[in-house]
């Protein structure tokens, strides 16, 4: 179910920017831009829970470790 909603919150941020760059209102420029960023605010904790919760599932815990604190963090 996470990765469905998660799937869903990143189309809608795409989504919300790509019309937000071609949009010729201001209001609606704004209203694009803040869906889009909303979505992203949620999409992007989505996704690094349930990068952490796959954590006990992985063969080499340490590499996958440092690979999603690096994704985190650059």
């Amino acid at each position: 179910m996470w990765q469905r909603l998660e799937g869903t919150l990143w189309f809608i941020a795409l989504v919300s920017f790509v019309l937000a760059g071609i949009a010729s209102s201001p209001k609606l420029l704004i209203g694009l831009g803040v869906a889009g960023i909303g979505a992203t605010l949620v999409a992007v904790p989505l996704h690094f829970v349930e990068a952490w919760r796959k954590v006990n599932a992985v063969p080499n815990k340490r590499e996958y470790t440092l690979w999603v604190a690096h994704a985190a963090f650059s």
